[in-house]
């Protein structure tokens, strides 16, 4: 069903209905940008969790738009809504999380991917201490395990992270099961209370990071990071035991793309999404 909707800066035209169970999910139509076939990000969307426009936390899952179905279950993460009316998912940092179990769609084998959400930090470390708060990641198990499943991310380096050089700054990272993780971090810090749009991406083998559309940084490369079908994905928490990693702070509905966006289409979505954020 869709119906027409008041406009808004640059916003949407329209909002849909669908049903997943006995629920029913309503969102805008073109919460991005131009819901556009012809648009690189809509034709390489992967997953686009939307944020609902009514009765948000009788919900029992994120609803996914892209064609995929990779709706997310939440457990304890409550759904706020910010001064433009944008509706934002809160994670507690110790188990609040949203799971998609058998996620599709994200077989990239040694290609190229991006990963993407806007941040909000509420504390420079988190409740079960741990060196990391994850925003995305998918079959991940320990930073100090230096072989294992393929693995891939997005987090934020806490202040518990041994490292201090390393710490209050956002990663995106990536391992296969023949390499150690290959990752790379932001230049700056970053402070709570804030909301910044992250997106890390893999692109001919290189990791990259971008932060609020800036142009994207490289670090570690690798031939062999093979990433295979994930499962479980985890938002907001360690995907292997699910009891780890926890973030501490709000993420918009996280959104996945099997290509390596460009610096100017990343620097597009900023522009026309930060309005909703208050940046």
């Amino acid at each position: 069903m869709i119906k027409q909707v008041a406009s808004s800066p640059i916003r949407n035209i329209a909002t849909v209905r669908h049903a997943v169970g006995n629920e029913f999910y309503d969102y805008e139509l073109c919460s991005l940008c131009s819901y556009s076939p012809e648009n690189v990000g809509q034709k390489s969307i992967v997953l686009d969790l939307a944020s609902p426009l009514t009765n948000p936390n009788v919900k029992t899952k994120i609803f996914d738009k892209s064609p995929y179905g990779n709706h997310a279950a939440i457990t304890g993460a409550t759904w706020v809504r910010l001064p433009s009316g944008l509706y934002v998912l809160s994670y507690d940092g110790i188990d609040d999380k949203a799971i998609v179990a058998s996620p599709v769609g994200m077989t990239w084998g040694t290609g190229d991917y991006t990963l993407m959400s806007w941040v909000y930090l509420t504390a420079y470390t988190t409740p079960d201490a741990d060196i990391a708060s994850e925003i995305i990641c998918a079959n991940h198990s320990n930073y100090s395990t230096t072989k294992g499943a393929p693995a891939w991310g997005l987090a934020f380096y806490t202040d518990d992270h041994g490292t201090p050089a390393s710490r209050r700054k956002f990663l995106f990272f990536g391992r296969s099961s023949l390499e150690d993780y290959k990752s790379v971090l932001t230049t700056r810090t970053h402070v709570i209370n804030t909301w910044y749009l992250v997106a890390g991406k893999r692109e001919s083998g290189v990791c990259k990071i971008s932060v609020n559309g800036g142009a994207f940084e490289s670090g570690d490369s690798g031939a062999d990071m093979n990433a295979t079908q994930p499962a479980p994905l985890a938002i907001g928490i360690s995907s292997h035991n699910q009891t780890s990693f926890g973030f501490n702070g709000k993420l918009s509905p996280i959104k996945v793309f099997n290509v390596a966006l460009s610096d100017a289409y990343v620097a597009s979505l900023f522009n026309t999404e930060r309005w909703q954020f208050g940046v």
